[in-house]
């Protein structure tokens, strides 16, 4: 059963809302997400790039590997909607 979310995304610009988009896509909570980083992230760290309130190339490199993508899909693919 998949609860609904806790946090109002607003944010609309990329890395952030992509990482959200194929979070959610892969159904995915940021705790599991986090643990699927190689090294393991903090669940926090999940949400700050979420929310585009910082991130390190190191930290978008391993979210995109954990979430099957590259760095680039991150960035350029806007409304990753579809």
């Amino acid at each position: 059963m998949k609860r609904p979310p806790v946090y109002t995304y607003t944010v609309t610009e990329p890395p952030g809302v992509n990482v959200h988009y194929f979070r959610n896509k892969a159904d995915l909570p940021m705790r599991e997400l986090s643990a699927m980083c190689k090294p393991p992230l903090e669940h926090t760290t999940i949400r700050r790039v979420e929310h585009n309130l910082g991130y390190t190339q190191d930290t978008l490199e391993r979210i995109a590997k954990a979430l099957g993508v590259t760095v680039v899909t991150l960035f350029c693919r806007k409304g990753a909607r579809g």
